[in-house]
């Protein structure tokens, strides 16, 4: 993709990680590194482009964290100025951030039914009715998806080989339909792509096992996977590509962003930590002995994508780790959504 946005970030062949699923060599696909720090630079920073290219002078969206950075970062980088309509909940270290890359901050707030992402998408919507204008959304958009495609051409090019599955954390879905549009382009569609959420923020998991769209209200400390449903086009996908679907706890995605950080001496959020702990926690080992991965190359890969994320310090995890083990206690532990 030329004049991109985005990084190519490295990958990075984990020794610790691989000894967790034996046989395998595990490899990290960097994407805490991009600018914004996430993976979201890719796709937002692609549709951003596009709508300049189309002739928008104002770039607008609703998000109180990642998508709102990657949207301030590329907008910065364009020099178009943008707004971002936050909710009343958004912490003060992204608003910060937001208002350091020179975007218009609005922070929203609904009186009266009290849903603050509601409320910021409505006030985002009115901003962009100028026809100079554009809305960009943060996760449910083509152009999203294309640009987060480019995370598969570059592991093509930097993998020794094919790998035999590919890990991904889904908030949205907005990174998984890229992952599976860029293994459509590269010939790659037969590689299995594991889907983790946690507990409380597995709409995803709830859809493909009612077949249908399902919205809940988001209960994870995990936000950065709180959205209320995901696209559409991830449902679709999920009966068309070989899409697993597995859930995690709130603690089980928190003790795994700790123990990255005690491998990689990398800080990433408790979404990163929901697919971090498909090698922490045994699922790929379990896949492989329930027969849904067959890993029949000499040398099998697997590659989780470290999606990355701005909302964490190492103060916070030390909260959520504290936090976590007793909330746990009083959820029940998701099944996979093929049982």
């Amino acid at each position: 993709m030329s004049n991109s946005l985005h990084t190519v970030t490295p990958v990075v062949l984990s020794s610790t990680m691989s000894s967790k699923v034996p046989g395998c060599s595990v490899y990290l696909k960097m994407e805490n590194q991009q600018l914004s720090g996430s993976f979201k630079l890719r796709g937002i920073g692609y549709h951003a482009q596009q709508a300049v290219e189309r002739g928008a002078t104002h770039l607008v969206m609703a998000s109180g964290g990642n998508a709102g950075l990657a949207l301030s970062c590329a907008a910065k980088i364009m020099a178009v100025p943008c707004t971002i309509v936050v909710p009343v909940t958004t912490p003060a270290p992204i608003l910060h951030s937001l208002e350091l890359d020179g975007a218009r901050v609005i922070v929203s707030v609904d009186l009266v039914h009290g849903d603050d992402y509601n409320s910021a998408t409505k006030r985002a919507l009115e901003e962009a009715k100028n026809p100079k204008s554009a809305y960009i959304h943060a996760y449910d958009h083509p152009e999203i998806w294309e640009g987060h495609s480019t995370i598969i051409e570059e592991l093509e090019e930097q993998l020794p080989c094919k790998p035999e599955v590919i890990v991904v954390a889904v908030g949205g879905a907005g990174l998984l339909c890229g992952i599976l549009n860029g293994l459509q382009k590269i010939g790659w569609a037969d590689i299995p792509v594991v889907a983790m959420e946690t507990i409380g923020a597995h709409c995803y998991n709830l859809s493909i096992q009612a077949k249908k769209m399902f919205y809940f209200i988001v209960d994870s400390v995990a936000k950065s996977l709180g959205a209320r449903t995901v696209c559409s086009q991830a449902l679709q996908w999920a009966f068309q590509f070989k899409v697993l679907s597995e859930v995690v706890t709130d603690e089980e995605a928190v003790s795994s962003c700790l123990q990255f950080a005690d491998e990689q001496r990398v800080l990433v959020e408790p979404a990163c930590g929901a697919a971090l702990s498909a090698v922490y926690y045994g699922t790929i080992c379990r896949l492989k002995e329930q027969g849904y991965l067959q890993m029949k190359s000499t040398h099998p890969i697997v590659v989780v994508i470290v999606c990355g994320g701005s909302g964490v310090s190492l103060q916070l995890l030390q909260d959520w780790k504290k936090s976590t083990v007793v909330v746990q206690t009083n959820k029940v532990h998701s099944n996979n959504s093929r049982d």
